[in-house]
């Protein structure tokens, strides 16, 4: 496995773009899965949650890792509700290329652009793949327009329609200059569309020489530029961020799915050819010689597993019995288990090389964001920047002594997901949950509650009251007592008057001729600022 190519891909864009069905698309077409599994028939590789499958949507990142001819691919599939844009954040760090899946009936939406703006803060390989397009009231020029507007890099449609809405029944590939229907089988390309498709050639051409100098001297020039001669600069650029690819299809259909394989293949970079890896400005080249350095951007927990580490290897080699260091934590950990993960199947193996994701357990002190190296390096990498949460509610158990139980069921819901956070408010004295939606802390209460057998009650926060003096005033306050001789007797005025908003407490001494003994004035201040 090790000399294989590697890929990994992830999966994005709005909610109810087709991104589960593309990946399942992916699966089967790639004979990775002996049949199209389907979200709406509760057969999905990648929705396997219980909450998941419910809702019939994708609410967790799910990952699977297969060979097509002589590569390992890692498809990550991540949801597109904002609630769980977590989720998607994580998959973003493990993933070599991006692929953004557009409904065309809705066109570009606000969950597109938002993940968009972190794939290209990434510099990520990209394609766009607009899909069902065998819907009615579809376009597919009106898309690919919106497409360009929302990005600086140059597009390139790899593949368009043939026919269009409910008649669409394959793809066209520009660059082979062949149609292809379903599952990739080759159909006859309409003669109708030999105009369209050289206005898409001239595209790739175009974007070509506006990334190579000798390119763009042959167009300047007249020169005739072959399809051919744009290959390596359009790969090039795909690296450096200056191209996108465009596809088409309907993943439903199976249509588009085998040129989104092959394209994948053919055009995104391995890892090896991606920049070097920086670490306190250390370089370090992302190949098995250099030492090994891996990232984990995912947690889950399983019954019979505990936690499992979604770790992406960036360089180096990492196998069962190894010895390494938790960089983020300052500790060290030992490799039991190595898994190769496809939904709920996971397949143990011996290592994970360069560029390959995997699944490590029964890892002491290893978390989400969390750096693992070879223990020759200290540094770690940058962790992963989660929203905050924006919702917060109180939750009361439904029975007395459960209170055990929520705190250790939380703390791993909290591992799993940490768009998710949970405190006591000695203040108000509740226990306060806090997400990205109500959908999510709905669906953190319903796992709560299923995987560690403790049901609770939402309530709202109570309302952290505040009192501030709105007038001046006085009190005496008097001591006596008599325990022979003199006894002991103390009499003390205190003004209390209020000050401008937000400037702070003030404490003033007024006594005057030493009536009260200085050494008790500390006593008093301290006094009167815990009252406060």
């Amino acid at each position: 496995m090790a000399e294989k190519s590697v890929r990994n891909v992830g999966l994005f864009g709005h909610a109810s773009s087709g991104k589960t069905t593309i990946a399942d698309a992916f699966l089967f077409c790639a004979g990775a899965n002996n049949r199209f599994g389907k979200v709406t028939e509760k057969t999905s590789i990648f929705d396997t949650d219980p909450e998941e499958i419910e809702r019939v949507c994708s609410l967790t990142l799910g990952l699977a890792t297969f060979d097509y001819k002589n590569n390992t691919i890692s498809l990550i599939d991540t949801p597109g509700y904002s609630d769980f844009i977590g989720e998607a954040i994580s998959g973003i760090e493990a993933i070599d290329c991006a692929v953004v899946v557009i409904d065309a009936t809705a066109g570009i939406e606000v969950g597109t652009e938002r993940l968009l703006q972190r794939i290209e803060e990434r510099k990520l390989p990209l394609i766009f793949f607009i899909n069902k397009l065998k819907k009615e009231n579809t376009d597919f020029s009106k898309v690919l327009s919106s497409i360009t507007a929302i990005t600086k890099r140059n597009i390139i449609p790899l593949t368009v329609p043939i026919g269009s809405a409910t008649a669409l029944s394959g793809v066209v590939d520009v660059m082979q200059n062949k149609g292809l229907g379903p599952k990739g089988a080759e159909i006859e390309m309409p003669a109708d569309l030999k105009d369209t498709l050289s206005q898409y050639t001239d595209k790739i051409i175009e974007a070509a020489a506006d990334s190579d100098e000798a390119l763009m001297n042959k167009y300047v020039n007249g020169q005739k530029i072959e399809l051919n001669e744009c290959i390596d600069v359009v790969k090039n650029g795909i690296i450096e961020g200056k191209i996108a690819l465009c596809l088409a299809g309907d993943a439903l259909e199976l249509i588009g799915i085998h040129s989104l394989i092959e394209t994948i293949i053919n055009f995104m970079p391995e890892p090896h050819q991606l920049p070097d890896i920086t670490l306190n400005s250390q370089k370090i080249a992302r190949n098995d010689k250099s030492p090994f350095v891996g990232f984990v951007f995912k947690t889950t927990v399983e019954p019979h597993l505990g936690e499992v580490c979604f770790v992406k290897v960036l360089s180096g080699e990492i196998k069962s019995g190894d010895v390494i260091k938790n960089t983020t934590q300052s500790s060290d950990e030992k490799i039991n288990q190595i898994y190769l993960l496809k939904g709920k199947e996971k397949q143990e193996i011996n290592q994970l090389s360069s560029g390959m994701i995997g699944g490590l357990v029964k890892l002491k002190n290893t978390h989400t964001g969390d750096t693992l190296a070879a223990r020759s390096i200290k540094a770690a990498l940058a962790p992963i920047t989660f929203p905050t949460p924006s919702i917060s509610m109180a939750i009361v158990p439904k029975a007395k002594g459960d209170e055990g139980k929520i705190s250790n069921g939380l703390t791993k819901l909290h591992d799993e997901d940490p768009t998710f956070t949970f405190a006591f408010d000695p203040e108000i004295k509740q226990l306060i949950i806090s997400g990205i939606g109500e959908l999510h802390l709905e669906t953190v209460l319903s796992r709560l509650n299923r995987k560690y057998g403790v049901s609770v009650d939402l309530a709202k926060p109570r309302i952290r009251y505040r009192e501030t003096f709105t007038k001046k005033t006085e009190a005496q306050g008097k001591y006596k007592k008599q325990t022979g001789g003199h006894g002991q007797y103390g009499d003390c005025w205190l003004r209390v008057e209020p000050l401008p908003r937000d400037s702070g407490v003030e404490f003033a001494n007024e006594v005057v001729g030493g009536s009260i003994p200085s050494r008790y004035i500390p006593s008093v201040e301290k006094g009167v600022k815990e009252a406060l």
